[in-house]
């Protein structure tokens, strides 16, 4: 089953954004340290991060926009 932007809570925890991309959360991880304009990631505690999804939606966007 494949995995909608539209499907995604509004506070999104990096094993689902992980799920949404088809990928590890370590690639998650990377990314975040390679592309400057990946979404934020959020701290709710030492182990738990979450993101945007206003802010991913925004990052898919940007990606669909420069492959125009």
């Amino acid at each position: 089953m494949t995995l909608r932007i539209e499907d995604l809570p509004d506070i999104v925890p990096a094993k689902l954004l992980a799920k949404y991309f088809n990928c590890d959360r370590t690639t998650i991880w990377r990314w975040r340290k390679e592309k400057p304009n990946f979404p934020k990631a959020k701290h709710l505690s030492t182990r738990k991060i979450v993101y945007l999804r206003c802010e991913i939606v925004a990052y898919v966007n940007s990606l669909i926009d420069s492959q125009a």
